[in-house]
């Protein structure tokens, strides 16, 4: 199987950390009216926006994510993936008044860019031999959670736990491979391994998602795993998650009417063989589950 890839993940990692706050995006030029804008505010709450001539870094309950922003008098419009919003702004005596359709929120300028808002991967401690018996408890744990991750997500009246398993779940992942470095499948077998995927998936963590991208990319130019789809679909998140086009097409939105929405492509014209290249089916096949549970035809986010 060819695991080619047109960038290495070493390199998509150097690039984020050389130009999180530096690099093109300054390079562009902010307009007079945002110019005030630009730079970190935070609100009382401990939410925090840092605002770039072409985009804004949100942290808000633990989770960093990158926005594309647009910058018009009084307005900002900030776009993920295929979804757009709008947002009123307003500066007055150093606050900034941020006003959306769940209503206005404030914010104080900071000085500096606290350490929250870097965009860098989480440390994971190192590989190395563990006692069988650990290992053995680490697969019994994560077995229990991926019952539980599963379960808030198929039964309509757990769906409300979502977002507390999701946070448990992610806690509990970031202290394991702090110590003992990622739940690899030499290690800890398949099945943990794709639960601890699943758990970063889930966990909206990006620190935490850069630093398991590279781990899982090893195991499946190992040979270690069945297909890329672990692979790209963690690949195509982070993307999203810095306001990027994502490769593989496994990040589908939704429309207020159900349709499924292909998040924008970096090369739609080749995505089916860039699929082919980590094993995983052509795009309009991966799309027919979405488009049954919908009732409608999936359409892709360039195309609006």
């Amino acid at each position: 199987m060819n695991h080619r890839n047109r960038f290495s993940i070493v390199a998509l990692l150097l690039l984020v950390a050389s130009y999180s706050y530096a690099g093109e995006h300054s390079e562009q030029p902010v307009p007079d009216y945002a110019k005030e804008l630009m730079g970190c505010w935070q609100e009382d709450a401990g939410s925090m926006l840092n605002f770039e001539p072409a985009r804004c870094v949100s942290f808000t309950d633990g989770h960093l994510i990158v926005l594309s922003a647009f910058y018009e008098p009084g307005t900002i419009t900030l776009a993920l993936g295929s979804n757009k919003f709008s947002l009123n702004f307003a500066i007055n005596s150093g606050i900034l008044s941020v006003t959306g359709d769940k209503g206005a929120k404030n914010y104080k300028k900071l000085d500096h860019v606290p350490e929250e808002m870097q965009l860098k991967p989480l440390e994971f401690g190192p590989t190395k031999n563990i006692a069988p018996a650990k290992i053995k408890e680490v697969q019994d744990e994560l077995a229990k959670r991926l019952k539980t991750d599963q379960a808030v997500r198929t039964d309509p009246n757990r769906q409300n736990e979502m977002q507390s398993i999701d946070v448990d779940n992610t806690k509990y992942l970031t202290s394991l491979v702090k110590e003992f470095g990622w739940i690899d499948v030499g290690r800890y077998g398949n099945d943990a391994s794709l639960t601890a995927f699943l758990i970063v998936q889930h966990s909206g963590k990006l620190p935490l998602m850069l630093a398991a991208l590279p781990e899982i990319e090893k195991d499946m130019k190992a040979g270690k795993m069945n297909d890329g789809q672990q692979y790209a679909l963690l690949y195509d998140r982070t993307k999203i998650f810095f306001g990027q086009k994502q490769r593989y097409g496994t990040q589908i939105s939704t429309a207020d009417d159900g349709t499924p929405i292909v998040d924008p492509l970096e090369d739609r014209k080749n995505v089916d063989q860039l699929r082919k290249e980590i094993g995983m089916p052509p795009l309009a096949e991966y799309l027919l589950s979405f488009e049954k549970s919908a009732g409608k035809k999936a359409i892709f986010a360039d195309d609006k």
